[in-house]
């Protein structure tokens, strides 16, 4: 079984394990990404340039 980011435009919106990327895609009716153990992913993370990216937190998004 593999690892699969999901993906909502370029944000991370869940992780799921699939046996490819055809049936992650299929089942979550959303594009996929793979990625490997040695990787970290969250949701939250962003998807650039085939780069998993943190998303920084503004002042304002702290205050709530």
């Amino acid at each position: 079984m593999k690892n699969f980011a999901v993906l909502s435009g370029n944000c991370v919106v869940n992780i799921i394990v699939a046996d490819s990327l055809e049936n992650a895609e299929i089942a979550t009716n959303a594009n996929c990404v793979e990625f490997f153990d040695q990787d970290y992913v969250s949701i939250g993370f962003n998807y650039v340039n085939g780069n998993f990216i943190p998303s920084i937190k503004t002042d304002e998004t702290l205050a709530e």
